[in-house]
């Protein structure tokens, strides 16, 4: 009887719908460099798990007994209550934002004549204002990210500053380049990226920033089945991307789980697929937000890797925020659960370059 017990309780330890409400990785009082929480964690399986803070709720999956939550943070204390399968958990998280002088700024660049509109299917918000949010949150996706997977590497939460504005979100700028939008659609990646790179020169603080810039003119031409204004090359202050996948970006930080799962295929008669032949609207988030992030990597002196984000794992960078993704881009195969091993990192050679870099800090740990 007493062996029974024992194998009972054994199989009982090793099923998620028996596993207690935990955030491993998250203690009581963790201090963290940033305001956008990623928060993974153990729950019961087939539940969801409600994150209250500052008292509003937001609802997440539970699958195959995992989660990860999404949250913004406030500079300060902030007091979250987790629920999942009639357990409650209190977490305590203290976000100390970077102070270094060093800094990345955001950039939002439009054709001397464009309205800076860039591309999008019909229906699809595609403004200047829209392009700030959706770079403002791609700016903290990536800082997140960066943060937490050198964590779990064991360096620490390192991560870059984004360079704010008054109210302490990522300050997008836009800037007006000098040629017209037909004079940039003749160049070539090289040639847009010097010119960008002379053009920047005037802003503020440019010894102390690394500059990502979208361009605002990038155009699929559907027809002629070509592809102008855009480029991915990052070295030196620059890293420069084009903006046709945009569109696909959240502009909220509520939008993110929906953007990362959204299985549609991309209408190629209005917008160009870049989602390493996925051909949907979440892989093509996947894939752009993640090699802008590569880009970055590379002003931030790394090389090309055989795996992760600096190699071509940065298609996958929706699965360090959720925990299913569509099968294919038709969505007719239905959703994976995505595992911890599943997901992208910075090479361990990249993570210990990184762990070194000054435009990289941690918070400290003592209290304000």
């Amino acid at each position: 009887m007493a062996a029974a017990w024992l194998l009972l309780l054994g199989i009982l330890a090793q099923d998620p719908a028996g596993a207690a409400l935990r955030t491993p990785g998250f203690e009581d009082g963790e201090v963290l460099p940033y305001d956008l929480l990623v928060l993974p964690g153990e729950g019961a399986a087939g539940e969801e798990l409600e994150l209250v803070l500052r008292g509003e709720s937001g609802f997440f999956p539970v699958r195959e007994g995992r989660f990860k939550a999404l949250a913004e943070l406030e500079p300060g204390v902030n007091e979250l209550l987790l629920r999942s399968g009639g357990e409650e958990r209190r977490l305590r998280l203290v976000c100390r934002p970077l102070r270094q002088e060093r800094a990345v700024r955001f950039v939002y660049a439009l054709a001397a004549d464009g309205e800076g509109r860039f591309d999008a299917p019909p229906g699809e918000p595609n403004g200047v204002e829209s392009a700030r949010r959706r770079i403002a949150l791609g700016a903290r996706l990536m800082q997140s990210f960066t943060a937490e997977k050198l964590c779990q590497a064991g360096h620490g939460r390192r991560t870059f500053r984004v360079l704010a504005g008054p109210d302490g979100a990522p300050a997008v700028e836009v800037v007006r380049s000098s040629k017209s939008a037909a004079e940039l659609a003749g160049m070539d990646g090289y040639a847009l990226w010097d010119h960008f790179y002379a053009e920047l020169e005037g802003l503020a603080e440019r010894e102390s920033t690394i500059d990502v810039v979208l361009m605002a003119f990038s155009h699929w031409d559907a027809e002629a089945e070509s592809y102008t204004g855009h480029t991915a090359l990052g070295g030196g202050r620059l890293a420069l991307f084009g903006s046709a996948q945009l569109h696909s970006w959240a502009e909220s930080l509520a939008q993110v789980p929906a953007r990362f799962g959204d299985a549609r295929p991309v209408p190629a008669e209005h917008v160009r697929d870049d989602s390493c032949f996925r051909g949907s609207f979440w892989a093509n988030y996947a894939t752009t937000l993640g090699a802008t992030l590569h880009e970055l990597g590379h002003c931030f002196g790394l090389p090309h890797q055989d795996e992760g984000v600096m190699a071509r794992g940065f298609d996958l960078f929706n699965r360090s925020f959720v925990v299913e993704e569509p099968v294919d881009g038709g969505g007719r195969g239905g959703i994976r659960s995505i595992t911890l091993d599943q997901e992208t990192r910075w090479h361990p050679a990249s993570a210990a370059i990184l762990a070194e870099n000054p435009w990289l800090a941690e918070a400290g740990a003592e209290e304000e």
